[in-house]
């Protein structure tokens, strides 16, 4: 998996490439954890290039996104490819997250 960091005015864009599955998902947490702790409360994940998107996944999104949106952040899933835009739509995550 590869996880790229740019700023975008006032939000932190994070581009993640690859699968987004059991494994890569406690990565993916860690990564996202540590931009918050570094005090990014408004994040935007592009996963136009994400192949694959596991239940750990879709539990990851749910996470930040309530966690985010409980201080007064924002996290949206933006660019979503279309298997992630699929089982968001599955999940009924698509109106929450995109």
């Amino acid at each position: 998996m590869e996880i790229v960091t740019q700023q975008l005015g006032d939000v932190l864009e994070v581009k993640v490439k690859g699968r987004l599955d059991n494994y890569w998902t406690e990565h993916l947490r860690g990564n996202l954890e540590e931009i918050i702790r570094g005090g990014a409360h408004g994040i935007h994940l592009n996963l136009s290039e994400i192949s694959f998107l596991s239940s750990a996944g879709v539990g990851l999104l749910v996470k930040f996104h309530t966690q985010l949106k409980g201080i007064g952040g924002v996290f949206i899933v933006t660019s979503p490819s279309e298997r992630v835009k699929q089982v968001l739509d599955l999940c009924r995550l698509s109106t929450i997250l995109l």
